[in-house]
């Protein structure tokens, strides 16, 4: 666990693009769709948002 205080939301959907959203200090939000992208294409997605 590199982060253990780093919350994580996961909701299903049908019919719907798939995205992850961040939520920053001071109410700065940021999101990237994850349309079409491989397991590791993802996982570079979500480790950029995270540490923004």
């Amino acid at each position: 666990q590199n982060n253990p205080n780093f919350p994580v939301l996961i909701r299903e959907c049908r019919g719907i693009q798939p995205r992850v959203w961040a939520r920053y200090e001071l109410g700065q939000e940021s999101s990237s769709s994850l349309s079409n992208l491989s397991k590791d294409e993802v996982m570079t997605v979500v480790t950029k948002i995270a540490t923004a």
